[in-house]
């Protein structure tokens, strides 16, 4: 392993695609939906391991959030901004009492929400009403996402701490794409697998693809997000356990 993959390891930068192209290393990737919780988690943990058992010569992973750009980087559909807002509403701990009032008549509203989006001929009220909806929609969807990604972020580096990672977790992310220098795929859920089902459809590199059965913990309390933790933990050791026994 060159210093400079070694150091973005160790710094936690991002291993991009392009960086992967004059690599020889078996190369084995985590997807799951943002590349914000699950995934990270799992790269840290098995390059933590690559590094502990000496194999950075010839292994190395990375990872990627099957849905990151519809999600994260693109403006996303108005049905997943609401559903963000519902599950806010429900904690009852992102929202001010203010915007909790302001999210609970939009909420009230999502079939209207709909109508509009799908650009129906409106009156002119109808039209600045809609507008007001959408900006204000617009607003609590960031309010909210701020909040649960920053609780997200910060519950990865309490589980990073809980199980001594001598790595730190990168901080940003990539959509997932295709890439031939990808030797396996583990989705951590069975819809993130499906997703890179679909992104490599056409692609004739045999990529070998597997879920990893972790569903998503965002926005669930720290004790769900622990638990998920643990059996990722366990079952990213389990891989990193039989490649040594491989190497050996």
């Amino acid at each position: 392993m060159d210093l400079t993959l070694e150091r973005k390891i160790r710094t936690g930068e991002q291993i991009t695609y392009q960086y992967l192209e004059n690599l020889s290393q078996h190369i084995v990737e985590f997807a799951c939906t943002g590349n914000s919780g699950r995934s990270p988690l799992a790269e840290a943990f098995a390059n933590d391991l690559i590094l502990k058992y000496g194999l950075r010569d010839s292994h190395l992973t990375i990872s990627s959030g099957t849905k990151r750009k519809a999600v994260l980087e693109d403006d996303p559909h108005i049905d997943f901004k609401l559903k963000i807002m519902k599950i806010s509403l429900e904690r009852g701990d992102v929202f001010s009492k203010e915007l909790a009032k302001e999210a609970e008549a939009i909420v009230k509203n999502s079939v209207y929400v709909s109508l509009i989006q799908s650009q129906d001929n409106f009156s002119a009220k109808q039209y600045v009403d809609a507008i007001y909806i959408l900006n204000t929609v617009d607003t609590l969807f960031k309010e909210s996402m701020n909040y649960l990604m920053n609780e997200e972020h910060s519950f990865r580096a309490k589980a990073a701490k809980e199980f001594n990672l001598g790595i730190p977790i990168k901080q940003d992310g990539q959509q997932t794409q295709v890439c031939n220098q990808v030797n396996q795929i583990y989705a951590l859920g069975d819809s993130n697998k499906a997703d890179v089902e679909r992104i490599y459809r056409d692609n004739a590199h045999q990529t070998e693809i597997y879920s990893l059965g972790i569903e998503n913990t965002f926005a669930k309390p720290f004790d769900v997000y622990m638990e998920m933790t643990i059996d990722l933990r366990r079952k990213v050791s389990d891989i990193f356990e039989t490649v040594v026994q491989e190497v050996r």
